[in-house]
């Protein structure tokens, strides 16, 4: 699902159980690295920067899907937008911000901007249910789609302020 700049992808498989395993692949040297943050039943890793920092989520045993941010060596920094049960990190960029998706209070998807203990929920303006950002850039440009008030899904570039 992600990609950085030394060659090092990320992703996940399914077992047969059907439970998601994240990982890290060094395409030069062939080697496979688990992602595995403690208390984790399911992992999806989605996004690496160049200093190797790697986003994505997971569920916990109670049923809530939580994001997370590697930093290498077992080191996991919890990711969840407040008050949210359901958090998903689909990028991280070279700042060490993340991009992705919560469900709010009243049950809608909302996109997010996660910047060093900050957040940013983002919806677009002409989405009318749900909002995800999937990706950003070093310049801090998100990419994304919503859904509009025909039911079509759209696509858009941003600039959060």
């Amino acid at each position: 699902l992600g990609i950085n700049n030394h060659d090092i992808a990320v992703g996940f498989y399914l077992d047969q159980n059907g439970r998601s395993h994240g990982y890290e692949y060094n395409l030069a040297k062939g080697t496979f690295r688990a992602i595995t943050p403690p208390g984790a039943t399911s992992v999806t890793a989605t996004g690496i920067n160049d200093a190797g920092e790697v986003s994505g989520f997971f569920t916990e045993e109670s049923g809530t899907v939580a994001s997370f941010l590697f930093h290498g060596a077992g080191d996991y920094t919890l990711v969840e937008f407040p008050f949210s049960g359901n958090t998903i990190a689909l990028g991280v960029n070279n700042k060490g911000q993340m991009v992705g998706s919560y469900v709010d209070f009243a049950g809608k998807t909302d996109g997010f901007l996660y910047t060093a203990g900050t957040w940013q929920g983002i919806d677009d303006p002409e989405g009318i249910g749900s909002t995800v950002i999937n990706g950003l850039n070093n310049n801090g440009d998100l990419v994304g789609f919503y859904t509009d008030s025909s039911g079509n899904t759209d696509g858009f570039e941003a600039a959060p302020h």
